[in-house]
């Protein structure tokens, strides 16, 4: 297992019941914590699909048939890759590899289907030294593990 759901693992079996951040888990290992992961808090760049939003029943609708995929960043940044992209190929009469950088080059509050807030590609991100100028979400989800469900705590996600 990753390490957070091995040190999660250990932390609650050695008797801890304090607070418990992880930042790696995706919602296969969340849930495969059983008891242990309760109260686990989760930070993401994603909001989970599980969550109940337009978009992550979408996903989960396009996905569920995925033979061995996993629900997590790499999933939902491909699904949203996809969708993107169509939704800028929509926009253009006749597209060219120029025309479609282009566009991707300067959306503004483009739709992400409520994974993040609206994508803007015209400001360059300049945190952590400018050096992620693409950087795509400046935002964090804010989660939480109860009963066996993945919770959001806010619909608003922190700025980072």
């Amino acid at each position: 297992p990753p390490v957070d759901e091995q040190f999660i693992l250990q932390a609650r079996s050695s008797g801890y019941t304090g607070a418990i951040a992880a930042t790696s888990l995706g919602s296969k290992e969340f849930k495969a914590l059983g008891t242990a992961g309760n109260g686990i808090y989760l930070c993401a760049s994603y909001r989970d699909p599980t969550t109940d939003f337009a978009g992550g029943k979408q996903f989960l609708a396009d996905t569920k048939n995925v033979k061995g995929m996993e629900i997590g960043t790499a999933s939902e940044n491909a699904w949203l890759g996809v969708y993107m992209v169509r939704d800028v190929l929509k926009t253009l009469t006749s597209p060219t590899r120029a025309s479609v950088f282009n566009a991707l080059s300067n959306l503004t509050s483009a739709n992400t289907y409520g994974f993040t807030m609206p994508y803007t590609s015209t400001t360059p991100y300049t945190g952590l030294g400018g050096k992620f100028p693409r950087l795509m979400s400046r935002y964090s989800y804010y989660e939480q593990l109860k009963d066996g469900k993945i919770v959001l705590l806010s619909t608003t996600p922190g700025l980072y």
